[in-house]
């Protein structure tokens, strides 16, 4: 009996799992849709939280990384670059651009697609044109996306992230932050070499 069944075994197609692992660069474009949170700034003068809606703008990403693959599971780090032009806040246009360190832990459903989340710190530079002011931000990125390999070498996907910094006002004598959190779809195209 045991034979049959190690022949019937054998005989069986085994799942293939797409090959991640290895260096990898490419672009993304998106929808970004950032709040300002003048809650802690305003603490003690107003009881009620103060979460302005900025109107969404589109994003542009460059990206590189490394992943390692053991099994279906596949882990490892990027960093990206995004920036975010032309957000509007009361009429004085904002210029935002973001530099993300981020881990990678996802895991390959079949033999074209891996399923993953992201977490990582998040550098964020806020270019106010109108009045010639820079500030600076930094903080959390959580992201989750999915890869679909499209070729051996052509990788296609999508992913939802949110980055919540803190705007450092201390160049102002303001010991309190104001927090600006983004959340961004993408569309996302790499080449895996």
């Amino acid at each position: 009996m045991k034979p049959i069944a190690a022949v019937i075994i054998a005989a069986l197609p085994s799942a293939t799992l797409a090959d991640f692992s290895g260096a990898y660069g490419g672009a993304a474009l998106g929808v970004v849709s950032p709040n300002l949170d003048f809650s802690d700034l305003l603490e003690g003068l107003i009881d009620e939280d103060i979460v302005i809606g900025l109107e969404d703008t589109t994003s542009l990403s460059a990206f590189a990384g490394y992943q390692i693959q053991n099994g279906a599971f596949v882990y490892g780090g990027e960093v990206a670059f995004t920036t975010a032009p032309n957000m509007e806040f009361v009429g004085v246009s904002i210029d935002n651009s973001a530099t993300d360190i981020k881990g990678r832990l996802g895991y390959a459903v079949d033999d074209q697609l891996l399923a993953y989340g992201a977490l990582g710190y998040s550098q964020v530079t806020i270019d106010i044109d109108d009045i010639d002011l820079e500030l600076d931000a930094d903080g959390l990125f959580l992201g989750a996306g999915v890869d679909y390999l499209l070729t051996d070498n052509i990788v296609l996907g999508a992913e939802v992230s949110t980055r919540k910094v803190s705007i450092d006002l201390d160049e102002f004598d303001i010991d309190q932050d104001v927090d600006l959190d983004t959340n961004t779809f993408a569309l996302r195209a790499s080449y895996k070499f």
